[in-house]
């Protein structure tokens, strides 16, 4: 399965990331949606990415594109991430419900400082539409932001959100120093 992450570029800027800052009360890695789906987040951190990147066409993010990566490694767990060119950060998560195959309806939300996108804009926040794919009733995926450029290494809280039927499933902020 492939891994989604958002990539952004100079003349792109793309999403994801987020925040259990080391002095906030931990959040609920549970949250059930529907009354056969249960989100769960079961890793966040810094991560690095295993091999190449495809980039996908994502309409309502900064930069109109997301990345698509074959596999990436937790390299540093934790909430408090430095916020430097080519710092990988994210979360990995399953969902588990009664289903087989893929399922559409799912988005990442990423709630970030304002920064400038491709149209001129200034964006704080960005979402685009992922697919979970369930075997035997569970889907695992992840969701990282890579900031690949100058412009996207912006100190804060930046908090990623997976919605299912556009209410939030599953969220975690992270902040960037």
């Amino acid at each position: 399965m492939r891994r989604k992450y958002l990539l952004i570029f100079l003349a792109s800027i793309l999403m994801v990331g987020f925040h259990a800052a080391s002095q906030s009360a931990p959040e609920d890695p549970v949250r059930s949606v529907t009354g056969d789906l249960k989100f769960v987040i079961t890793e966040q951190g810094q991560y690095e990415s295993l091999g190449e990147v495809l980039d996908l066409a994502a309409p309502n993010t900064a930069s109109g594109k997301i990345g698509e990566h074959r596999g990436i490694r937790l390299i540093r767990s934790g909430a408090s991430i430095p916020a430097k060119k080519g710092v990988i950060f994210g979360f990995r998560y399953r969902v588990e419900g009664q289903r087989d195959g893929p399922m559409m309806g799912a988005q990442m939300h990423v709630m970030h400082p304002p920064m400038r996108g491709v149209d001129g804009k200034l964006h704080s926040s960005q979402t685009a539409s992922i697919d979970l794919f369930f075997e035997n009733g569970v889907a695992e995926d992840d969701i990282v932001y890579v900031l690949s450029e100058d412009f996207e290494v912006l100190p804060g809280v930046w908090t990623l959100q997976i919605l299912f039927d556009g209410k939030p499933a599953a969220s975690r902020s992270f902040e960037l120093r």
